[in-house]
């Protein structure tokens, strides 16, 4: 009895991959139904589209079928299926996805790698077709504003492109590294930063550009990952020592770290670049400040006032030291007893104190100006009227 009943489970399994081998076969001969041209109006055109649907119909039941999935002629059909039904204007909205179907078997006949296979040299050539198809689709989607498919749809034009370099093929370099831009764009526009991250980090090894670099700093501090952040740009500073927006974000790091004296030798480079920028020669300002290089700050700020004299920053900086330079000489009249002796020299330091608020007052006043809301400037001003009023 144990024999028949394993006799005749033998003869099902045997009749069932004949059975998914006949799908498979009939897959081929509905694609090749509508690739069979036919005379219509004196024009030769496609086949029917509805035997496109059959052929991805019959195909798709037998690679779910455990005695045909392995079959890489099984794998090689439904690539070519789907890469027609993705091209075939009349099956569109039934199967917006059909060229991203075609990859994934695509990737499958790699992943089973046959030896037996023999039609690889026909794989090369949809191969490099399909990359095409794939980035039209992904300007379709982003222009839809559908950024999640447009990043599907531009990094499988780059899965195709491994495909073929694995394989030892030609590709082309400039469709891929264009797809995984506008993938790493895509993704970050459907705030997926983390998706974004792996995809810049994917095109470095071939990129040119410094705005790769650019984006991984950028994500990096939107994700909160200031750490990698500092990486990316250290790394791209090595490659494009002098792109402006590296620098800046150099420069930010490390006035956010409070190194200033390193903050200023790349300020000097960004200002090389951009010598006019107003924010650069403020920064500059402060962080001379800083180091307690008051001659310099001095320097700097008449210098962006004299790019723009209603500059708040400039105005305020310059008009700032000049006010926080009475502070010592405040000190001393504060110490000052009441003798007759004292209050001579308290008088004669006034005159010297209210001289330094003298020549603050108009800097102080024009960045009032610029920004009446700065309650450090309103203080400072508040400070001198109290302290002159007779």
């Amino acid at each position: 009895m144990k024999k028949l009943i394993l006799g005749t489970f033998a003869l099902f399994l045997t009749i069932s991959s004949f059975a998914q081998s006949g799908k498979v076969i009939s897959a081929y001969n509905y694609l090749e139904e509508y690739n069979r041209p036919s005379e219509t109006n004196s024009a030769k055109t496609k086949g029917d589209p509805k035997n496109l649907e059959e052929a991805a119909k019959n195909i798709d039941i037998a690679i779910a079928d455990p005695s045909t999935s392995g079959s890489s002629k099984a794998w090689w059909y439904r690539a070519k299926i789907y890469q027609t039904i993705g091209v075939e204007p009349t099956l569109a909205t039934a199967y917006p996805k059909a060229s991203l179907e075609a990859i994934k078997s695509y990737q499958k006949l790699k992943e089973i790698n046959d030896p037996k296979f023999k039609d690889w040299s026909d794989v090369y050539v949809y191969l490099q077709v399909i990359g095409n198809n794939l980035f039209n689709d992904g300007v379709t989607a982003y222009q839809k504003k559908n950024y999640h498919d447009a990043y599907t749809f531009f990094s499988s034009v780059a899965d195709a492109q491994d495909i073929l370099i694995a394989k030892g093929q030609k590709t082309n370099p400039e469709l891929a590294t264009k797809a995984l831009g506008n993938a790493g764009l895509s993704a970050e526009y459907d705030n997926d930063y983390a998706t974004a991250i792996t995809t810049y980090k994917r095109l470095l090894p071939t990129s040119t550009d410094s705005k790769v670099y650019i984006s991984l700093v950028s994500l990096s501090k939107k994700a909160k990952d200031i750490e990698s952040a500092k990486k990316y740009t250290d790394e791209a500073l090595a490659k494009y020592p002098s792109d402006k927006e590296l620098l800046i974000d150099k420069i930010n790091f490390y006035m956010a770290d409070g190194k200033f004296a390193d903050a200023i030798t790349y300020l000097q480079k960004a200002a090389e670049q951009d010598p006019k920028n107003e924010q650069l020669q403020a920064a500059m300002g402060i962080a001379y400040e800083q180091i307690k290089d008051t001659a310099n700050a001095r320097k700097v700020y008449e210098n962006l006032l004299t790019l723009n004299p209603n500059s708040f920053e400039g105005n305020y900086g310059l008009g700032g030291m000049i006010f926080n330079s009475h502070k010592p000489l405040q000190e001393k009249m504060n110490a000052l007893g009441a003798a007759k002796e004292d209050i001579k020299k308290y008088e004669e330091m006034k005159i010297i104190r209210d001289a330094i608020f003298t020549r603050a007052k108009p800097y102080l006043e024009k960045a009032f100006a610029a920004k009446p809301d700065d309650s450090e400037v309103k203080k400072a001003l508040t400070t001198i009227d109290a302290m002159t009023r007779k």
